[in-house]
């Protein structure tokens, strides 16, 4: 598709509308102080929302050449999880042996949510750390058992705070592969949450992440579990553990039994903070 120019806008033409369903259509912020917007839809077939085309704001100095840059540099198919290229496999490995399994989740992008929340890129990239070795519940009201079922590692990449969530109950195993959980929606408390054009938290933490079945709507609406037939390493569990680089990555973003597991004491993940404010989105 071409890239458009109206009076305000440049637009975006990577995905053909009718691609999707019709009368999903929205519009979202992604991040206001630049003037970008996503036009988001959901592609046919499925239950998630995706971007179908990017608005930027000429008001706020956006030129075709400028957009086609940020495009290239941020969503013309950008890697997600480049962080966890190596953590991911040696966790997944490990799941797998113990009959759990491991899911990516894309949980918050930067932009204003459905509740009217914005996130800033500086809060998430601060932020994004602290939703490791955080419980994981259904819907925000039915609780996991923790720690059999945790963030285990968590940081910010291409504008959203990227996990790798460590699930041992077989049931929602089964629902995220059949589709029937496919959304995620962040837990959160702030040193402030500043009423400017709705909320826009700062010294945020995350304290939780729950999976949204799909007839629950997340506040971010690009948010969702990855599902997708990654590669399993074919390195042996007794083998890899014993390497000096998953003892590494275990002590830097381990879960507290698996590192108990592997031998050696875990980092601590534990912080101090006065809260002022707490919220779930949704």
């Amino acid at each position: 598709m071409p890239w458009e120019e109206t009076e305000e806008y440049i637009r975006s033409g990577h995905r053909d509308p009718a691609e999707f369903e019709e009368g999903t259509f929205r519009t979202i912020d992604i991040d206001p102080e630049q003037g970008i917007k996503a036009i988001v839809a959901k592609p046919k077939g499925e239950d998630t929302m995706e971007v179908q085309s990017y608005l930027f704001s000429k008001e706020k100095g956006w030129t075709l050449e400028k957009a086609k840059d940020w495009f290239k540099k941020h969503a013309a198919g950008a890697e997600s999880f480049k962080w966890a290229s190596d953590t991911f496999k040696l966790y997944k490995d490990l799941a797998e042996s113990r009959g759990a399994k491991l899911w990516k989740v894309r949980a918050l992008h930067v932009g204003k949510t459905r509740n009217n929340t914005l996130f800033t890129e500086e809060e998430l990239r601060l932020a994004a750390r602290s939703l490791a070795m955080r419980p994981v519940s259904i819907n925000h009201s039915k609780m996991l058992p923790f720690p059999e079922n945790a963030v285990i590692a968590a940081d910010y990449e291409d504008g959203a705070v990227e996990a790798l969530v460590w699930i041992s109950d077989p049931n929602v195993n089964r629902m995220i592969e059949s589709g029937g959980i496919s959304r995620a929606s962040v837990e959160w408390m702030a040193m402030n949450a500043l009423p400017v054009n709705g909320i826009k938290p700062s010294g945020l933490v995350f304290t939780g992440l729950a999976l949204l079945t799909k007839d629950v709507e997340p506040g971010d609406p690009l948010a969702r579990v990855i599902r997708e037939n990654a590669e399993v390493t074919e390195v042996g569990h007794e083998s890899w553990m014993r390497s000096p680089a998953a003892r590494s990555v275990l002590a830097k973003y381990g879960h507290p039994k698996l590192i108990a597991r592997a031998g050696f004491e875990p980092a601590s993940a534990g912080f101090s903070s006065v809260t002022r404010s707490r919220a779930r989105d949704p």
